[in-house]
């Protein structure tokens, strides 16, 4: 095999994109249900503690 049939074989390999395999619509839509429990997770995280004194 010569320098230029390899040459050709490797780009005609990678001239299509491969197919997605996911929904960009589904993967915006989990990333922001994602995002929104983050915030609501975080903010009960940081609700009032109860300090029991043992004394």
């Amino acid at each position: 095999m010569s320098e230029q049939e390899l040459r050709d074989s490797l780009r005609s390999a990678v001239v299509d994109e491969p197919p997605m395999t996911f929904d960009l619509d589904e993967l915006m839509v989990t990333a922001e249900r994602l995002a929104r429990r983050r915030r609501i997770f975080a903010v009960v995280g940081e609700g009032p503690t109860v300090d029991i004194d043992q004394t």
